[in-house]
């Protein structure tokens, strides 16, 4: 089994000059990882701007074999993309701050 991993490591949305996370960032590395049988999308991520998060939060719950594993920190918005998938494909690492 081929494992792609998918990481959204910043503020979701940029804002006032600062580059966040954006749908577009997480499909291109979801396109590149196309041949993976499964995805492991990794979250650390304080939140950010809401209608950008339920975006991103709607495509990952098209994704049939993504997991979720929230890391370090996954607040606010950022909480909805780790939900996005069943329960059983989601982990939350030890000592992260939810």
């Amino acid at each position: 089994m081929i494992i792609g991993n998918i990481y959204i490591n910043d503020t979701i949305g940029s804002e006032e000059g600062q580059t966040g996370i954006e749908l577009q960032d997480v499909v291109m590395q979801v396109e590149a990882k196309k041949h993976c049988d499964t995805l492991h999308i990794y979250i650390t991520s304080p939140g950010g701007d809401v209608h950008k998060g339920k975006a991103i939060a709607k495509y990952v719950s098209s994704l049939p074999n993504a997991f979720t594993i929230a890391d370090q920190l996954c607040g606010s918005i950022a909480t909805e993309i780790h939900l996005a998938v069943p329960l059983e494909r989601r982990k939350i690492i030890a000592g992260t701050d939810y």
